[in-house]
């Protein structure tokens, strides 16, 4: 018989922080166009670190790294390009990433159960 498995390792909480190299699951809502929000919103980053931490820690944001973006959004300022690791990198503020997990496995099937509505 097929269940759907609680897994115990990713988190939700927002006081959690992230360490660099964990998998993650971000939610955002731009003015862009739809294809940047499904694509923020379906696609598993791996965080790279924080940037732009100012001494009251009021104004955080958490870098994360995507390897295949959509050609539309290769061009202008939604992602910053690297060629050296051959990556693409958007900052997010911590309320924005939903779901943090070191097994990329267990994000992709909340990915799966996002898309099939379970």
């Amino acid at each position: 018989m097929k269940y759907i498995k609680k897994y115990e390792t990713i988190t939700d909480d927002i006081k959690i922080e992230p360490q660099v190299g964990d998998y993650v699951i971000c939610e955002e809502q731009t003015n862009q166009g739809k294809e940047l929000n499904d694509f923020i919103n379906n696609t598993i980053g791996i965080f790279n670190g924080k940037v732009n931490q100012t001494t009251e820690n009021i104004l955080i944001l958490y870098s994360v790294k995507y390897k295949d973006i959509p050609h539309g959004q290769k061009s202008g300022s939604n992602f910053t390009y690297f060629v050296k690791g051959n990556y693409y990198t958007r900052n997010f503020y911590r309320r924005e990433i939903k779901h943090i997990s070191k097994d990329k496995k267990e994000l992709e099937a909340i990915l799966a159960a996002k898309k099939y509505n379970l």
